[in-house]
């Protein structure tokens, strides 16, 4: 899911909104999302897929030690995906 070619549900309206220049094309959301939670060193984000839409859940701050194991399991996933992906 991380690296993912991006997938519109209405292709009408991102079109314009490319044109406008208030989103893209390059799929790079969730590796944003995913950057900036390390930037700002927060729990990593739970990203759920709902049927042809996608949900991001974002934490409070919260130390490392405070995490649940499936937290941090997902935080070493993710930043190691960022890492791979951004070569």
């Amino acid at each position: 899911m991380i690296d993912l070619p991006p997938q519109s549900r209405n292709e009408t309206i991102a079109s314009l909104m490319r044109r406008m220049g208030l989103c893209e094309e390059q799929g790079s959301g969730l590796d944003k999302v995913i950057s900036q939670a390390e930037l700002f060193q927060l729990p990593a984000p739970d990203f759920r897929d709902n049927n042809n839409s996608m949900q991001a859940v974002l934490f409070a701050p919260r130390s490392f030690s405070e995490m649940t194991p499936a937290e941090r399991t997902r935080a070493c996933y993710q930043h190691a995906g960022i890492k791979i992906f951004k070569r």
